[in-house]
């Protein structure tokens, strides 16, 4: 369960394969004023195809609720982590170099995840690793000279120094994302934050 909305696990009668059809309710999209941001993410997860991207598969609407469809994973890297603690260094690697390769992959297409935590990076029973919630993105403009973003959206736990700076309203939109998959491999390993908040 999420702050406006519920993922649930959906079974295909004619296939029985499974999906995660997560639940938006139509009225706290319109009270939030967050049309925008369903729509930044419903299009980066319907047209982008990598193994480490999360895709959407379907999209179902009634008068009140909005359904989408998407691939099927097994949970959270977070619950992962909060279970075991810290990971062995082979498979912190693993997952550290796949989170890599969806932001390449992203970064490459003029997309910034801006929101990179654990708890928006998703384990299929294989154990890849899928970039998903891209509700906080920006998109780069293909004739920008660089890839500046401004806005301090996503979680400070993992935000990099130059988001703290007031007089800073402009940055690298690619290195707060690979900051943020640093401060993650560092807590895959030590069981711990990089920072504490406060």
């Amino acid at each position: 369960r999420g702050k406006f909305g519920v993922v649930r696990e959906f079974v295909d009668k004619s296939t029985l394969k499974r999906y995660a059809g997560k639940i938006l309710t139509k009225r706290q999209i319109q009270r939030n004023h967050l049309g925008s941001q369903v729509a930044k993410e419903l299009s980066v997860m319907f047209h982008l195809n990598h193994k480490n991207i999360l895709r959407a598969r379907d999209l179902f609407q009634t008068e009140k609720k909005l359904y989408m469809f998407m691939e099927f994973c097994w949970g959270e890297l977070a619950e992962f982590m909060n279970h075991y603690k810290t990971l062995p260094k082979c498979q912190s690697k693993s997952y550290f170099v796949q989170i890599l390769e969806g932001l390449d992959y992203i970064h490459l297409r003029g997309i910034i995840h801006r929101d990179i935590k654990p708890e928006n990076l998703l384990l299929d029973n294989a154990h890849t690793i899928k970039l998903a919630d891209f509700g906080c993105i920006q998109e780069i403009d293909f004739f920008a000279m660089n890839d500046c973003v401004s806005g301090n959206d996503g979680t400070p736990l993992y935000h990099p120094p130059e988001l703290f700076d007031q007089t800073n309203f402009e940055y690298s939109g690619s290195k707060i994302d690979i900051w943020a998959a640093g401060a993650i491999l560092y807590q895959m390993l030590t069981g711990g934050p990089a920072f504490v908040e406060g």
